[in-house]
């Protein structure tokens, strides 16, 4: 079948049954998102992958609509003016997010955010991390008003703070021991929102 058509170069993909027995093996998340199409369009002809299936907008498309996304989480914290050595702020799918620049952690030299409110008008915002471990209660607490907070039970909870016009407030992060450690740097990753 595949050389008898003298007008079209004619591939099947499944002209043997071991192939097609190949493919029902496929499981069904990987169906449902075509992965197996994907992978051949990668392999032969990768600038396929840059357009969207039955559907005409381009890789640029979509890049001005992640822009247009992450401009909007931007404006989210427009009233909230963040400033800190210690901490870089990145956008991570549509989230805004704070890293420690450094992993020496201890209790006497604190890692601080200044947060200041711009505004003419009340603001409030929340605090919330990502690591709740619970094995890793008591090592990275953060101070927050007059409040010391747990790593964990800020991951549970998240922590909701108001902020009166033109006030500003620190957030200092600190360690119960003195440590280096790299796996902390992302264990005491945490997100403000405006709200």
């Amino acid at each position: 079948i595949q050389e008898s058509d003298g007008y079209l170069d004619v591939f099947s993909l499944i002209n043997t049954r071991h192939i097609l027995f190949e493919l029902l093996n496929i499981n069904d998340s990987d169906k449902q998102d075509q992965q197996l199409h994907k992978l051949i369009v990668k392999n032969n002809w990768p600038i396929l992958n840059y357009f969207q299936v039955n559907n005409s907008d381009s890789l640029e498309d979509k890049v001005i609509h992640l822009k247009e996304q992450l401009d909007e989480r931007i404006s989210n914290l427009e009233n909230i003016v963040i400033e800190s050595k210690d901490f870089y702020q990145y956008i991570k799918l549509n989230e805004t997010r704070f890293r420690a620049l450094s992993n020496e952690f201890s209790k006497v030299d604190k890692k601080q955010l200044v947060l200041t409110n711009k505004s003419n008008n009340i603001r409030k915002i929340e605090i919330k991390t990502f690591y709740n471990n619970t094995n890793g209660r008591g090592i990275i607490y953060f101070d927050v008003e007059n409040d010391t907070i747990d790593l964990v039970d800020l991951s549970l909870n998240g922590y909701d703070l108001t902020f009166s016009p033109q006030e500003t407030k620190i957030i200092s992060v600190y360690a119960s021991k003195n440590f280096e450690k790299s796996s902390w740097i992302n264990a005491s990753e945490f997100e403000i929102i405006e709200k």
